[in-house]
């Protein structure tokens, strides 16, 4: 399989397994612009809970899939999703 159809797949099912989370997105990418540690990020995520999730199961799992879906993404974009609006 192509790397960029591998790619798609993978984008894709993780689509599929969950909503588009616009507004912990948006937390996320001002987190990630930062260019945090793993304790930076640790902290921010479970210790300030900045997605006001209840567990630290469902705050890291969220973090994680916000992460992945935003990794190739190139830094203007990120920036527009962080700064951005959240009206669709």
């Amino acid at each position: 399989m192509k790397r960029s159809n591998l790619t798609s797949k993978l984008y894709l099912g993780d689509l599929i397994g969950g909503s588009l989370m616009i507004r912990e997105s948006q937390i996320v990418t001002e987190l990630l612009l930062k260019k945090p540690s793993k304790e930076e990020w640790n902290e921010a995520i479970v210790n300030k809970n900045i997605l006001q999730k209840r567990s630290d199961a469902s705050a890291k799992r969220n973090a994680s899939t916000i992460q992945k879906r935003l990794t190739d993404l190139s830094n203007d974009y990120i920036e527009q999703l962080a700064f951005g609006s959240s009206v669709l």
